[in-house]
């Protein structure tokens, strides 16, 4: 595992130590000193892992084996306080009314015996003894001294000037930027220009800055270049010295304040901040405060990588994000930096390399000029090969270690797959894959962002707009091909015919070949496949109908795999769910999509309090949801094809994030009464007889060959002018006759309903 992806590991530990939840945990089970005692642990280790990004590329032998056992005793830990959580899950659902009294008397004593506390606090104090050993060994590796500074390695300070003629293919970009400086504006105007590291942010604020009409326009033009740093004392002393081509020196914040304000004074102004990071709003408008002595029509541009965060924060104009260069201009900047008059006579040998270089640049004008440079007046065409093979790698190092997690995941579907943006956010939640930026952020949301950022990097290709907001996306191969082999060894493809040797023990995540699946006595195969490995995460069956995946097939993956977040059956054509599917106490994912045998469930599944997502579309012969579905209380995600009449109660919390019903023909009631999802944002009917009562808080909401639909009930019209409800889509609904008039009427509202023919 990359060193920064097992940072993430280890700070996620940290949060799930440092959860509410355990305050519950710690009053039930008296671990509180065991929790601070590995608290500190990781947190040691985590500072540790800071002088192993360091050390990364030394190639010792040994430090790759210490990464390695740390790999594993972080995942026993994540796995540990899983368990503890799963079981305040449980307390939670058993101390709900509908249980029987002396029942929850007894789970709570069962829970507060010292026996289970005396095994759990085994477990942790095992797992800390682990971690203080690796953390003793880091001293006896006896590594080489850096010899460097491990602070932060902050970017060379940007300035205002850029020479036209050395820039390719940015004209339509300055001129959409300088289209919002013609615009007049009474107050302050705040322009983010957005885009990747590397892609030509600070270039284009450049080039506006240095355009003739802005030069004329604005009295006053500033450039600052902000970085990380976003200490409101220290920009406001430079765009001081911007001003005024001096230094402000060693004066006082009240000092500088004020010659800001009497420098910008009715004058109207241009301010350049390069590269901003601050997405507090908070010392934004500290420093907004005294940008407002300008003139009326100033302007501000704001560079930044943050479409989310800092664009919002800062912006009162829409955000202008920089795409892309073309191939054509890809292979022309990289020309010109790459040859001279020397090598002309070599350029046509070289060509053919250089296309092939361009096209994994990926049209990122800074990996592009780098490349370029690096290869300038050389002739050998190894190296020019060499440079081809390291340029994608360099690529995708430049991603996010939370990006290259999902990267990762990816590579195990086969070549070619087409994601759905749904599909794969699920994946993602289930495998603890997405970082919120902000505490009241939604996993879904931040989801959502993460396929955005991949597909402007091009990492994603042939994108194809879905329902709303979700959509179809393929990886380009020859990413797919890199990110396979910089998962290993934990991501694998089982390929029961052709792996010479089982996957190393330390496998989490596996994808069973879709064209070399084994024979009847399949499960006996597939367990050999995988050899000693028993910690699998992670585990994909085909995409094509398979008849050997049956119950004991399924039962001896529940018993050897105890770890599972996700488990997709989708496609298989067993008739059962085995009972102990229970014992998967981690479980997020349980796909059984398009079984079309299947009848019933049992009624343990209930028992998966971890449980995000549950896919049961297209199993046309499901009778009917357990009775206990409603103890389902993490579920955030549930599709579903049933027969049965009246849909089962569901766990009445802010879980339930998004509903699909599709082809439930028999279905005559959704919600009974008294039940509400307040957090349900997604709606989606596909082919049912019936129409449902109403969702207050509904964000997006799919309706599907519904023939009986004639209107939009009331509902929607509540919902739409409460400002929830942000889309509808109606599609082959031939009777549907249009929205009802007060929604109509509001436009804004009005110009986010779409009906499809």
């Amino acid at each position: 595992m990359e060193v920064e992806i097992l940072a993430i590991l280890a700070e996620l530990v940290l949060e799930k130590l440092a959860a509410k939840t355990w305050e519950q945990i710690e009053l039930a089970w008296n671990v509180e000193s065991q929790r601070l005692k590995l608290q500190k642990t990781v947190s040691a280790l985590k500072e540790l892992l800071l002088e192993a990004e360091q050390r990364k590329n030394q190639g010792r032998q040994q430090l790759r084996d210490w990464l390695g056992e740390l790999t594993d005793a972080l995942y026993d830990a994540d796995n540990v306080l899983d368990e503890f959580h799963y079981h305040s899950l449980q307390r939670q659902v058993e101390s709900r009314g509908g249980i029987v009294e002396g029942t929850v008397r007894r789970s709570f004593f069962t829970f507060t015996e010292p026996t289970f506390s005396y095994k759990m606090g085994r477990k942790i104090k095992k797992i800390r003894k682990t971690l203080d050993d690796i953390a003793a060994d880091w001293s006896r590796l006896c590594l080489p001294e850096l010899g460097v500074d491990m602070g932060i390695v902050q970017r060379d300070q940007s300035h205002s000037y850029a020479d036209p003629s050395n820039v390719i293919g940015r004209d339509h970009d300055k001129n959409v930027v300088i289209q919002h400086l013609r615009l007049w504006t009474e107050t302050l105007s705040v322009i983010p220009i957005v885009g990747i590291e590397g892609i030509g942010k600070t270039t284009v604020a450049q080039l506006v800055y240095n355009d003739p009409w802005v030069a004329a326009h604005f009295e006053l033009r500033m450039w600052v270049c902000v970085s990380k740093d976003f200490d409101v004392e220290r920009l406001i002393k430079q765009i001081i010295d911007s001003a005024e081509g001096g230094n402000c020196g060693e004066v006082s914040m009240d000092e500088a304040q004020i010659r800001l304000r009497s420098v910008l004074m009715e004058k109207r102004f241009l301010l350049i901040l390069d590269d901003v990071w601050n997405n507090d709003r908070g010392r934004w408008l500290d420093l907004e405060l005294f940008l407002r002595e300008g003139e009326a029509d100033s302007k501000i541009i704001v560079t930044t990588q943050s479409r989310s965060s800092v664009a919002a924060v800062m912006g009162t104009v829409p955000m202008h994000e920089l795409s892309h260069l073309s191939f054509e201009d890809s292979l022309s900047l990289f020309t010109n930096l790459a040859f001279d008059n020397r090598v002309q006579e070599r350029l046509p040998s070289l060509e053919s390399i250089a296309q092939e270089i361009v096209e994994r640049c990926g049209g990122v004008p800074q990996l592009l000029k780098t490349t370029a440079c690096s290869l300038y007046s050389i002739t050998e065409q190894h190296i020019w090969f060499s440079k081809r093979d390291t340029a994608l790698k360099l690529r995708l190092d430049g991603l996010p270690s939370a990006l290259r997690q999902c990267l990762a995941l990816c590579s195990i579907f086969p070549t070619n797959f087409r994601f759905y943006s749904l599909r794969l956010n699920q994946l993602l939640m289930a495998q603890d894959f997405i970082t919120l930026s902000h505490p009241n952020e939604d996993l879904e949301d931040a989801g959502h962002q993460y396929m955005d950022i991949l597909y402007s990097r091009c990492v994603f290709q042939n994108r194809e707009q879905d329902y709303g907001d979700f959509f179809y996306v393929q990886i380009h191969n020859l990413i797919h091909d890199h990110a396979w082999e910089a998962a290993q060894p934990e991501y694998t493809v089982l390929n029961f015919h052709r792996n010479a040797h089982p996957p190393q023990t330390n496998i989490r995540h596996v994808s069973l070949s879709e064209d070399e699946w084994p024979a009847a006595e399949g499960v006996l195969d597939v367990l050999r496949a995988l050899g000693r490995a028993n910690k699998v995460r992670t585990i994909l069956c085909p995409f094509v109908r398979v008849q050997t995946i049956d119950e004991p097939f399924i039962s001896a993956f529940i018993e050897r795999f105890k770890y599972m977040r996700v488990l997709d059956l989708s496609y298989s054509c067993f008739e059962r769910l085995p009972e102990s599917i229970s014992d998967l106490i981690h479980l997020r994912l349980l796909s059984l999509r398009s079984n079309i045998r299947i009848r019933r469930l049992p009624n343990s599944i209930c028992k998966l309090y971890n449980l995000q997502t549950l896919v049961l579309l297209d199993c046309c012969e499901l009778e009917e949801l357990p009775r206990d579905t409603k103890n389902m209380i993490s579920l955030r995600h549930l599709e579903i094809t049933t027969k049965q009449s009246t849909f089962p109660e569901l766990y009445d919390s802010n879980s339930l994030r998004f509903l699909g019903i599709v082809g439930c023909i028999s279905l005559r009631s959704l919600l009974r009464e008294g039940q509400s999802f307040p957090a349900l944002r997604t709606l989606f009917i596909h082919s049912c007889g019936v129409w449902f009562p109403g969702f207050q808080t509904l964000w997006f909401l799919v309706i599907v060959n519904l023939p009986m639909l004639v209107g939009l009930p009331q509902w929607i019209l509540r919902t739409a002018t409460s400002n929830f409800l942000q889309r509808v889509v109606i599609e082959a609904c031939p009777n549907f006759t249009g929205l009802p008039l007060a929604v109509q009427q509001n436009i804004t509202i009005r110009q986010k309903f779409k009906t499809r023919e």
